[in-house]
């Protein structure tokens, strides 16, 4: 017959199990890593609609345009990934842009339905027209990145 294990030896097994399942859990929690943020957030600026025409005495932007105002949905917008910026048409014609990167915890938002600006990531959501928090976790609002608006297109001011 064996021999039969001992309390001492079945103690200091369990134990070791134990310290073995903590230090794997807590390496694992420092391991953990969540979806990789949108590396910075471009620096707040105010909206300002131009004319479609230039006026007298200002240019017309050499830069590409971000995009066209015909491919803006009219109540909607269009989130362009690359530039990191929300473009949102109201039902009245005006254009407005926003940072398309959330202010919760840097991810990238990913669409503009229902009026609201979405990010993913935790379900925050921004008001299309101004960029405010309307719910989810986030605290600030979207900053406002400034554009104008010539010639049927929007372009980074």
């Amino acid at each position: 017959m064996t021999k039969p294990v001992s309390a001492v030896e079945r103690r200091t097994v369990l134990l070791a199990g134990g310290a073995v399942a903590t230090t794997t859990a807590l390496t694992g929690c420092v391991i953990k890593q969540e979806a990789p943020p949108v590396a910075t957030q471009p620096q707040p600026r105010v909206s300002s609609p131009q004319p479609e025409s230039p006026s007298a005495g200002s240019e017309v932007p050499t830069d590409p345009p971000l995009a066209q105002v015909a491919d803006i949905p009219a109540g909607g917008g269009v989130v362009l990934k690359e530039q990191k910026v929300v473009l949102t048409k109201d039902g009245s014609g005006k254009i407005a842009a926003f940072s398309a990167v959330c202010t919760h915890q840097g991810c990238a938002v990913t669409d503009v339905t229902g009026g609201t600006i979405n990010c993913p990531c935790h379900k925050s959501k921004f008001d299309a027209a101004s960029g405010e928090r309307v719910a989810g976790p986030a605290k600030k609002p979207l900053p406002s990145v400034a554009v104008v608006e010539r010639n049927g297109a929007v372009y980074q001011a």
